[in-house]
């Protein structure tokens, strides 16, 4: 819950809080006040309200300016928000979640390297006829109680000290998705689903800066599920998609709406090995001027499957995909700018309009 683990996370230690704790906090950390300068800041919802016209508010680029504090917590509520009235969008950019655009403009602008965290992470919960189980009893929040009774085998007990509610009698967590504790909401939190209890941790540095002391670069391709934007191209799912719940929710495990996907699937296909593409794939791979092409550059030329898998995964993206969704298809490092150049230029420069390189991603006509 926010106050427990938005306050722990932002005072490094636990603790239950509130806004103005963690103002109070976030500065007073040792290893942030030994920094000098002027204190670190944290900026909450309300600091975000900005004029007609204006993204953010003057102080807020104030204080994430180059002469600002050198580090500065942002904390941005617009899913949780959302999810709690119940009109969470299926697909968010970044510039649909609040300031956080704002923000990440500014930062770069001043050369601050960007750490991107959370302090929970959410559930939508719900069963077959959409409403999700129900239990109202005893006290807590959407996805938690006080251990007032003995878990049932819905529930997991949780209790010691990193357990900062329910005092010596701890806690009861759903371990699925589907039950709550409270009226319907478009998602919960609380709850002890991997969903919920893990966040990401991910730091961003400008192109050309130099990454901090000790701190090395990292490829780490995402799963096909993060692409939200995927559309024409992918199939529905097959007969090895997570089955839907069963109606009773005591021994549901899974989510109700597949479209949705799970936090924690399966794992991917093998690398390298993609479906049968597009006609116009085959079409492309078995034409005289690609073998033509293909033969030119002898052993500099990059694998048909690699070629395949890169174009393939541009066309199940709508005709777009990063260099990490590449990396992720083919099995290769996408930092490696030796595959790019084999890809680009050795193997495709001989074919008209096949693939185009624009900005970091891939585009396939």
């Amino acid at each position: 819950m926010t106050a427990v683990s938005r306050t722990s996370l932002l005072a490094g230690r636990l603790l239950v809080g509130t806004q103005a704790d963690e103002r109070r906090a976030f500065p007073a950390h040792p290893a942030l006040a030994a920094l000098g300068g002027q204190p670190p800041a944290v900026l909450h919802k309300a600091d975000f309200d900005a004029p007609v016209g204006q993204a953010l508010p003057a102080a807020v680029r104030s204080i994430l300016a180059v002469d600002g504090p050198r580090v500065v917590a942002a904390v941005v509520n617009t899913i949780d928000d959302q999810l709690a009235k119940g009109d969470f969008a299926a697909a968010y950019r970044i510039e649909d979640l609040g300031p956080l655009d704002g923000l990440v403009r500014l930062a770069l602008d001043a050369g601050r390297a960007v750490v991107v965290t959370a302090d929970h992470g959410h559930v939508l919960g719900v069963s077959t006829d959409g409403t999700g189980a129900v239990d109202r009893g005893g006290e807590g929040g959407d996805r938690w109680r006080v251990a007032y009774r003995a878990p049932t085998d819905d529930e997991v007990l949780l209790r010691g000290p990193r357990v900062l509610e329910g005092g010596e009698r701890g806690i009861l967590a759903p371990w699925h998705d589907v039950l709550r504790y409270s009226a319907r909401h478009g998602g919960y939190h609380g709850g002890a689903t991997p969903d919920e209890v893990l966040v990401p941790l991910s730091v961003f540095v400008q192109v050309g800066s130099e990454a901090p002391e000790g701190w090395e670069p990292v490829v780490a391709p995402p799963p096909p599920w993060w692409d939200l934007a995927v559309g024409r191209g992918v199939a529905a799912p097959g007969p090895g998609a997570p089955p839907a719940p069963p109606t009773k929710p005591a021994k549901a495990t899974k989510r109700a709406d597949p479209s949705q996907g799970a936090l924690f699937e399966p794992a991917a296909p093998t690398p390298g090995s993609p479906p049968p593409g597009p006609d116009w794939l085959e079409a492309l791979l078995d034409s005289d001027l690609y073998q033509v092409q293909s033969g030119s550059v002898g052993r500099a030329a990059p694998k048909e499957a690699d070629v395949r898998a890169a174009l393939l995964a541009a066309h199940e993206r709508g005709g777009v995909a990063s260099f990490a969704t590449i990396a992720q298809a083919t099995g290769r490092d996408h930092t490696k700018t030796s595959f790019v150049s084999e890809l680009i230029q050795n193997q495709l420069n001989g074919v008209h309009n096949t693939l185009c390189l624009t900005g970091d991603s891939f585009v396939g006509a």
